[in-house]
């Protein structure tokens, strides 16, 4: 993923009116987790 953030529209509701704001959310890739572990015959991944 090559953008850092994304622009999204925001809905506020205040006092029974409806505001509609452009804002920005980080985007980030999902985080890789690597598990190892030992067996008799040897080392698993």
């Amino acid at each position: 993923m090559s953008q850092r953030s994304l622009a999204i529209d925001v809905a506020r509701i205040s006092d029974g009116l409806r505001e509609t704001r452009a804002d920005s959310v980080a985007v980030e890739e999902p985080l890789e987790i690597r598990l190892g572990f030992s067996t008799p015959d040897g080392r698993e991944t």
